[in-house]
């Protein structure tokens, strides 16, 4: 079996990839905590602590796991063996709870803590930190699978 090129598009999302990784990694040791309005994993942590009743230390324990899990796949971006079913799967999962939070907030209001106005941060958040490297992996995973259909069979 030939060894793969290196893809250059799979390198660029590693690259993004540790960025975010060390971004959120930068928000888990922010003095105070982070405040919410920045984090990306903000719908995650308001779930665990809503509707499970999970204690702030449990959160920031699950947002370094996340963080790392991100940097993992940026890692395998770097081999050129990418995790990209896997991260498509997980970010949409992870990042689902954040959305409906920018929904809700978006159509409904915050009532007196937030204002429709202040979704556009974690919005911005939201589309730096999950739609431009899922739309990267999206796009990275579907080249790969067109690239591997075209190759002929003598070098597969």
């Amino acid at each position: 079996m030939p060894v793969m090129s290196r893809d250059r598009l799979t390198t660029i999302l590693g690259a993004y990839l540790t960025v975010c990784a060390a971004y959120q990694i930068g928000l888990h040791f922010w003095p105070g905590g982070a405040p919410p309005m920045v984090a990306p994993r903000f719908g995650v942590a308001y779930l665990l602590t809503a509707f499970l009743r999970a204690p702030d230390s449990s959160v920031s324990v699950v947002d370094l796991v996340l963080s790392v899990w991100q940097l993992a796949v940026a890692v395998s971006c770097f081999m050129n063996k990418p995790l990209l079913k896997a991260y498509i799967a997980s970010e949409i999962l992870f990042s689902l709870p954040t959305a409906f939070w920018i929904i809700s907030l978006l159509l409904l209001g915050g009532g007196h803590v937030f204002g429709r106005a202040d979704s556009f941060i974690p919005l911005t958040v939201l589309l730096f930190f999950s739609a431009v490297p899922l739309s990267l992996a999206i796009y990275s995973l579907r080249r790969r699978v067109l690239h591997h259909q075209h190759v002929p069979l003598a070098t597969r």
